[in-house]
C-alpha cells in the first residue's frame, strides 16, 4: 500500500476510535474495518439474499445466520455505506457513497452495497470459527462499449441489473458515484442509465471520518 494511502487510512481509523471508543468497529485485516450500525441479533437470510450467499459458499454449504453491517472503512480512507441503512433516512440525509468499484471474476465491476456481513464457518476438531467477510451487492452492467469508444473512454455508462452477488470485501477498491443520465447510444437507443464518477471528493465519499459518523438511530431497536 502506498505510504500516503496508508496514512489516510490510519488517520481515519484513529479519528473514529478517538471519537467513539465503544463504537464496536471490527478490524478484519488488510486495512478494512467494519463499522456499525449492525443487527443486534443474527438471523437467517431469506429469498434472493439466501440464494446469493449459498451460491457464493458453494459445495452445498449451509447458509449460516448473519448480522448485517452498515459501513466499511476502506484502505484509502473512504467509507462505503449501504442501502440497508441509507434507505431509512430522509432524502436530504442520504449519502451517495454506497456504490463501489470492485474486482469480480477478473473484471472491474460496479455495484451498490446492500449490506456487509461475516459468514461464520466451523473448522477442524478444535471447533475453531473462521469468518469470511463479504459484501452483498446489486450489480451494474458492464459499461457500454460503443459509448466508451465514441467518448474517448470518458463516459463509463451502465444500467442497474436485478442481479445480486456476494463478494469478498477485500475486492472493493473504492467508493464511486453513479450519476443518473439518459443518453442516446450509438445504436440509436435512448434509455435511463448511470455514468460513473470516480476520485470523489470528501463531500461524497466521506474521506476520513466526519463528525456524524456515529450514525443517528433510525429504523428501530433491532440494531446496535
Amino acid at each position: 500500500m502506498p505510504t500516503f494511502q496508508k496514512r489516510v487510512y490510519d488517520d481515519a481509523k484513529s479519528t473514529l476510535f478517538f471519537r467513539s471508543p465503544q463504537c464496536g468497529a471490527v478490524d478484519i485485516g488488510d486495512r478494512y474495518t467494519l463499522l456499525r450500525k449492525r443487527d443486534r441479533s443474527a438471523a437467517y437470510p431469506v429469498g434472493d439474499h439466501a440464494v446469493a450467499i449459498a451460491n457464493f459458499l458453494g459445495n452445498g454449504q449451509v447458509v449460516p445466520r448473519i448480522r448485517r453491517w452498515a459501513r466499511l472503512l476502506l484502505p484509502n480512507g473512504q467509507i462505503a455505506r449501504s442501502r440497508w441503512r441509507e434507505a431509512l433516512k430522509p432524502l436530504e440525509k442520504t449519502r451517495m457513497s454506497r456504490n463501489v468499484k470492485l474486482q469480480l471474476d477478473g473484471q472491474i465491476r460496479y455495484g451498490e452495497v446492500i449490506y456487509l456481513t461475516r459468514l461464520a464457518n466451523l473448522l477442524g476438531a478444535d471447533d475453531e470459527w473462521r469468518y469470511t467477510d463479504v459484501v452483498i451487492l446489486q450489480l451494474y452492467s458492464l459499461p457500454d462499449e460503443e459509448l466508451l469508444e465514441v467518448s474517448s473512454q470518458t463516459v463509463v455508462s451502465c444500467i442497474r441489473l436485478d442481479e445480486l452477488t456476494v463478494n469478498n470485501v477485500e475486492n472493493i477498491a473504492s467508493v464511486v458515484a453513479m450519476i443518473p443520465h439518459k443518453p442516446t447510444l450509438p445504436s440509436g437507443v435512448t434509455e435511463d442509465r448511470f455514468f460513473i464518477l470516480e476520485q470523489l471528493g470528501s463531500d461524497i465519499s466521506t474521506l476520513g471520518v466526519r463528525d456524524d459518523d456515529n450514525e443517528e438511530d433510525v429504523g428501530g431497536v433491532d440494531v446496535e
